[in-house]
C-alpha cells in the first residue's frame, strides 16, 4: 500500500517549515520529521513547483 504524505505545498508554507526548523525552541515534530536529515530542510521545494510528491510504503493493515 502507498501512503501520500504531501504534494503541492505552497511557497509561503515552505518558508514557515523552515522558520520552524532553524528556531531552536521549537522542539515539537522535530524529532519525527528532522532527525534523519540532521535538521536539514529545503528552502526551495518541488512540491511547490507541483512536480513532486512525497510518498512512503506500509504494511498492509498499517495504522499509520
Amino acid at each position: 500500500m502507498l501512503k501520500v504524505f504531501d504534494c503541492y505545498r505552497p511557497q509561503p508554507a515552505v518558508d514557515h517549515f523552515v522558520r520552524r526548523a532553524k528556531d531552536p525552541a521549537d522542539e515539537k515534530m522535530k524529532v519525527e520529521f528532522f532527525s534523519e536529515h540532521d535538521g536539514y530542510i529545503a528552502e526551495e521545494s518541488g512540491h511547490s513547483l507541483r512536480s513532486t510528491v512525497g510518498l512512503t510504503i506500509m504494511a498492509p493493515g498499517s495504522a499509520r
